[in-house]
């Protein structure tokens, strides 16, 4: 989403913009309820007109972007594909870091219990190996596709210090309490020379549609086309999963075209 103020200094009525902006976001603005919906920007509108109240009316258009609307939104949208004229709120990128080597799942208190050396062992609490406390736990699939959740964090990109957590454990039989040192490997999304871009195959008799990437570059045509045909060819089939893991991002009027 992008909001271009005129380029001169022209002022603008302030107050019925602020209504107008805020109108157009809760009702046409797809990150309106992730990044918190009526409880976070109605509350931010509230107090951008009680700035106004004490600003200019009408506004220059460089003081309403500078002083009023990018301050405001940089605080609660972290979204780069939403921009303010020359100004993105840009989100940081970050990077997942797990293990495979332990498969925690969720017990009927709510907890989580994963199995060591053939005994259940809940998980007690987890922290950094420094002792800083972190929730150090992450959903994933095993590889069978069951919902299950394992040892990990994610971090920020460029930060590449070997991650370890220690997890704090009781036995179920037994009640021992003790303690182990995850390490922790960094996980890149799927890479489409490892994972075909696009691919239509069956798995237990269930059509499973996968896709990759969806770019609008030209190089990518014959992806977008096999995409568009595949509507056609899939669509009396009764139960379709449409895999996208790892999906590299690109438009979506190529899906609705």
């Amino acid at each position: 989403m992008q909001f271009h103020g005129r380029t001169n200094d022209t002022p603008l009525p302030a107050a019925g913009f602020v209504h107008f902006l805020f109108d157009l976001l809760r009702h046409g603005y797809v990150g309106y309820q992730h990044f918190g919906g009526d409880a976070v920007f109605l509350p931010l509108r509230d107090s951008m007109l009680e700035q106004l109240a004490h600003m200019r009316d009408p506004l220059p258009v460089r003081e309403y972007l500078d002083r009023l609307l990018v301050p405001a939104f940089r605080g609660v949208i972290y979204d780069n594909h939403f921009q303010i004229h020359d100004v993105t709120m840009r989100a940081r990128d970050y990077r997942l870091h797990m293990s495979r080597d332990f498969v925690l799942r969720r017990d009927r208190a709510g907890g989580f219990v994963t199995e060591i050396d053939g005994e259940a062992h809940r998980v007690l609490g987890t922290t950094l190996r420094d002792g800083a406390p972190v929730d150090g736990i992450l959903p994933t699939l095993t590889p069978e596709g069951e919902l299950a959740w394992a040892f990990g964090r994610l971090a920020a990109a460029g930060d590449r210090q070997a991650w370890e957590i220690v997890a704090l454990l009781e036995c179920a039989r037994t009640g021992e309490r003790g303690s182990i040192t995850v390490s922790l490997a960094q996980f890149a999304s799927y890479s489409p020379a490892t994972y075909p871009l696009l691919e239509t195959r069956e798995v237990d008799g269930v059509t499973v549609l996968v896709n990759r990437t969806m770019s609008t570059t030209r190089s990518w045509q014959s992806v977008r086309d096999e995409f568009l045909q595949s509507g056609i060819a899939l669509r009396g089939e009764p139960v379709l999963v449409l895999d996208l893991r790892g999906h590299r991002g690109g438009g979506d009027f190529w899906a609705s075209g």
